[in-house]
């Protein structure tokens, strides 16, 4: 049977995402909604709201200093190394999130007015979002049937041998400066008018904006490669911004619809 079960210790099984050993959900929310009659024709609405999120995962071996314990020199004792050979089920590595919070706020207001004909709503919304994401260091190691193959017609060779052998065909090495504390903001405005044209038909005619601003990471811990000067280019640095692209404000949203009552009732 190829397919490893899931087994006791370090290691784990399945690896990887998958390799969970704990994990922690919390959610909070609240919202606040003040309604206000200046006129029977003319009313306003305010909303106010907080979000936030957080969720804390462990696997099997994490910040047990395994690589150093298996003689794996210059790899961070976050996780036992990732393992995957040809033909079997990896092992190793872990579902790490060492903290992962959201921490959002929004607030909205509308305005509607009624006035002959017409009914009119307008207003805006503005969230403010943060997302922190710590995943933890991960070396990983592949093997396949090369190292042990038939130079001479490529063919046979086991996965597994090379793993005994401990020659891998590839390896990895991943190393994060620390989390990444990513946030952005969203802006939207619209105004919406019911137009009552007669008795059987009514227009609907609108117009909306937003726009999500580019991300910012607190630490600046963000790169992007330029394809002009094709080089790697550092939020923050050498005079580039904070930000890796710019903020569209043109988003425009028309809209345009009717209502129409084809009989008498």
């Amino acid at each position: 049977d190829t397919n490893l079960t899931p087994f006791e210790g370090p290691a784990g099984g399945f690896g990887g995402t998958s390799n969970t050993l704990y994990e922690k959900r919390s959610y909070h929310a609240g919202s606040l909604d003040h309604t206000y009659l200046f006129t029977p024709a003319l009313i306003n609405n305010l909303r106010f709201g907080v979000y936030r999120y957080e969720q804390i995962l462990d696997g099997p071996g994490t910040f047990e200093d395994w690589p150093s314990r298996l003689g794996i020199r210059n790899v961070p004792g976050d996780k036992f190394p990732r393992v995957s050979i040809t033909g079997l089920t990896p092992f190793g590595g872990s579902n790490i999130f060492s903290g992962f919070p959201g921490k959002n706020w929004n607030m909205s207001d509308s305005v509607t007015w009624v006035k002959g004909r017409h009914s009119v709503k307008m207003g805006f919304e503005y969230r403010h979002l943060v997302f922190i994401d710590s995943r933890g260091n991960e070396a990983t190691f592949s093997f396949d049937n090369r190292s042990t193959m038939d130079p001479q017609t490529s063919r046979l060779g086991e996965g597994f041998a090379g793993f005994l052998l401990g020659v891998p065909a590839s390896s990895n090495l991943t190393l994060l400066s620390g989390a990444n504390d990513l946030r952005t903001h969203y802006l939207g405005g619209f105004i919406h008018d019911d137009f009552k044209v007669g008795r059987k038909l009514t227009l609907n005619v609108g117009l909306r904006w937003e726009t999500t601003t580019p991300r910012i990471e607190a630490g600046d811990l963000q790169s992007v490669f330029d394809l002009t000067s094709r080089t790697l280019k550092f939020a923050g640095r050498d005079g580039y911004p904070r930000t890796l692209h710019d903020t569209d404000w043109l988003n425009f949203q028309p809209r345009l619809g009717f209502a129409y009552l084809p009989f008498g009732n």
